[in-house]
């Protein structure tokens, strides 16, 4: 797995292995337990075993009327298949999917917009650094020079957040608490079902 810096921003570029697709997984899972609590622990167990991190969970309900669990998940796509199986393991599965976007095109055409922002970049500060023009020709190409740069920042945040969606699979998770059973109090007393019978 691809290792994060302390802010979880994944640390490299994906390296495409064997001339294969650039796949940006996403999956879906809803799961029944009767077992929230101890559930929710290993949840929490899977995703360090993983390497992985949420990117957001949120927990509603009571215990008394159920409680559910909803997180975003960020798993290295590699060992999505595994996490997969950790996650069904936690209960009863109610509904699943899955989806693969073929980011390659996207990925090839972004490098090749960078690449061209980045010489347009060195031209112009070459230009600039000779000084041949007037003030108004030097001022141009300074504005030129921090538009480009503009365009450059923005394409290399495209860049990471392209990388971080190959590396990391997506995993939409509901965790449902399975609706407790009424206690049964045994035996009405007589009084008590001679009122519910005049009611």
């Amino acid at each position: 797995p691809v290792p994060l810096t302390a802010q979880g921003q994944v640390s490299r570029s994906v390296v495409q292995v064997g001339g294969g697709p650039l796949l940006a997984r996403t999956a879906r899972l809803t799961i029944v337990t009767d077992q929230f609590d101890a559930k929710r622990a290993e949840l929490d167990a899977l995703i360090r075993r993983l390497e992985g991190f949420a990117g957001r969970i949120l927990v509603t309900g009571t215990v008394e009327q159920g409680r559910a669990l909803t997180a975003t998940l960020q798993i290295p796509g590699d060992r999505l298949d595994e996490a997969i199986a950790g996650l069904k393991a936690l209960g009863r599965v109610s509904s699943e999917g899955m989806d693969g976007e073929d980011v390659t095109q996207q990925s090839v055409d972004l490098d090749a917009h960078l690449a061209n922002a980045r010489n347009s970049e060195k031209r112009l500060t070459a230009v600039l650094a000779n000084r041949t023009g007037d003030l108004d020709d030097v001022l141009a190409v300074e504005r030129e020079i921090a538009r480009v740069r503009g365009e450059i920042e923005s394409m290399e945040a495209q860049r990471k957040a392209l990388d971080r969606r190959v590396t990391y699979a997506s995993v939409d998770l509901q965790l449902t608490e399975e609706k407790r059973a009424a206690m049964n109090l045994g035996p009405q007393p007589l009084s008590t079902r001679f009122a519910d019978a005049f009611v």
